[in-house]
């Protein structure tokens, strides 16, 4: 047990560690309180901007009272340590959020409200926060506190006085700090945004798993509304209120505290209704069709342009039809038909602002497949920072065998997206393996991350040609075969290359029942120049 002026700690006490030091549960001698003490290295402290921005933190901390912000109890120190203690509070709404994977709209509004208190005391004394997200709002006894001042700086509240500084965590930064543009303390208000969207989705408004992919899906995907989770057009409109990408149009801190979704008494039935009621099978198809929109930066009105042949803003069941073929030929006529009947309407056409409306506002996507929009995230990074999936693959498969074990598919994930969590590692080995053999081959990793990212095949990889193409490779590692001699054998024109005939038998000697479409995809990956055949050297750099 060790005594600092009047608290006194132990080791069994730890809390967590940071940049600058530890923090500690401790017991005030005197009275009696439990507080969390920060335990501040001053060596650490290597430039004045670090140490303006703790005193700054110390000041701010003393100057609001508010309950629905976390106090400081005392603070003290020497030219080693500096000593905060700090009200001990029960978690924080990340762990609140990870434990529920989202909150309910009621409950939601009532956490807002109070994290809405605190930020007006920030306000009052025109200060600005500049880190706002879940790891800095606290939760004690079930009331949420605003916590972790260290980029507080005092401002003009109005909006009219610009900063340039770039701080803060980058999924909460608003587009102009991103782009490092002058902002205003409407900067704030854009954090919020973003934290309540997620509060209530379990994920966030656009792809963010660096600042180059969040600030490209800002700019090409407008904010949408999971259609699995519908919440109240207040909810909606404060997010898009908060949301804006222009500052001039952002709500300011004046009209944000007299929103309706605090002013007006909520009613027992928070979720409004969808304005379509669609079955399972409609939102597979939107889902599919907002994929290739997204995946293929396709504008919407292009689209039904596209179809529109007499240009009049309307689609009827003819053209309504071609153009969800032209997205999915795979579609049945029940179930176009069925789209069709549920968002048309009595007049039986569907007009612009109709589609527009689905496409823009609502969010088809699996609220459940977390994999899959983890899956999507590190698409949006790929492409916003013109990776090349074949050279990242090449690179980690250590043993040139033409495929990932977990480490190694660990170890090629953590450099695509640095910051990305374990758990969520596991979650996307499984969607990538998918002959579920305990390793991912290059078929099955360009499977995955060829969509959205401009590096598509021509007929993609499907899974039994998957399947046929490590079988082939297995056969040849586990017997040791001569690649030269299977090469040979099957260039039955004795020209030097293997044709999409002679490669479809090949293949078919090891799969009989694959098929010619299976085998032109495995035969796409082998032919690197995209000349219609595989030399020798393509044939063996796969193998």
């Amino acid at each position: 047990m060790q005594t600092i002026e009047n608290y006194q700690y132990d080791k069994k006490g730890f809390l967590g560690a940071g940049s600058f030091g530890s923090v500690y549960k401790a017991k005030n001698i005197k009275t009696g309180e439990i507080v969390a003490l920060k335990i501040l290295d001053m060596k650490l402290f290597q430039d004045q901007f670090m140490i303006d921005s703790l005193k700054n933190e110390i000041k701010v901390m003393q100057t609001l009272t508010s309950p629905n912000v976390v106090r400081m109890l005392d603070v003290f120190g020497n030219k080693q340590q500096t000593y905060m203690a700090i009200e001990l509070c029960d978690s924080d709404l990340r762990s609140v959020m990870h434990k529920k994977g989202h909150i309910q709209e009621q409950q939601a509004i009532e956490v807002l409200a109070q994290l809405m208190n605190g930020f007006k005391d920030l306000v009052s004394h025109n200060y600005i926060h500049r880190d706002i997200k879940p790891e800095n709002c606290l939760v004690k006894s079930n009331v949420y506190k605003v916590a972790d001042f260290g980029f507080a700086t005092k401002v003009d509240i109005t909006g009219r006085q610009l900063l340039r500084e770039c701080v803060g965590t980058p999924i909460y930064m608003s587009p102009q700090i991103l782009n490092k543009h002058q902002y205003s303390a409407k900067s704030d208000i854009w954090s919020i945004g973003m934290m309540y969207y997620e509060i209530l989705f379990g994920k966030t408004a656009w792809s963010c798993r660096d600042m180059n992919s969040l600030l490209r899906s800002i700019k090409t995907q407008p904010l949408r509304f999971p259609y699995e989770r519908p919440i109240s057009e207040n909810s909606k409109d404060f997010i898009k209120k908060c949301l804006m990408i222009e500052e001039a149009n952002r709500i300011g801190w004046n009209e944000i505290f007299t929103h309706p979704i605090f002013t007006m008494k909520q009613s027992g039935q928070m979720q409004q209704k969808q304005n379509y009621e669609l079955p399972q099978q409609c939102i597979k198809i939107l889902r599919k069709m907002q994929e290739v929109v997204t995946e293929n930066n396709i504008d919407p009105h292009f689209i039904f342009q596209r179809f529109d042949k007499d240009k009049n803003n309307i689609l009827d069941a003819k053209e309504f039809k071609e153009l969800i073929l032209a997205v999915d030929p795979n579609t049945t006529q029940y179930e176009i038909q069925t789209l069709f009947t549920r968002i048309c309407g009595k007049d039986q056409i569907v007009n612009y602002i109709e589609f527009q409306k689905l496409f823009t506002e609502f969010d088809f996507s699996d609220l459940n497949d977390r994999a899959g929009h983890i899956i999507k995230d590190i698409q949006a990074v790929i492409k916003a920072n013109n990776m090349n999936i074949t050279q990242i693959f090449n690179k980690y498969d250590k043993n040139h065998q033409g495929d990932l074990d977990y480490q190694e598919f660990y170890n090629l994930i953590k450099v695509i997206v640095p910051g990305i969590k374990d758990y969520e590692i596991q979650l996307m080995f499984t969607k990538f393996d998918r002959d579920n053999n305990g390793a991912v081959s290059f078929p099955e990793f360009q499977y995955v991350l060829s969509k959205g990212t401009g590096q598509t095949q021509k007929d993609g990889i499907t899974q039994r040609a998957s399947g046929v193409l490590k079988q082939l490779q297995n056969t040849i590692r586990i017997n040791n075969l001569d690649i030269s001699k299977i090469f040979q054998r099957f260039d039955k024109s004795g020209d030097g290359a293997i044709d999409q005939e002679e490669f479809f038998q090949l293949l078919k000697a090891i799969d009989g029942k694959i098929s010619r479409n299976e085998a032109a995809s495995v035969f796409h990956v082998f032919d690197k120049n995209h000349d219609d055949q595989i030399s020798f050297e393509e044939f063996k750099s796969q193998l």
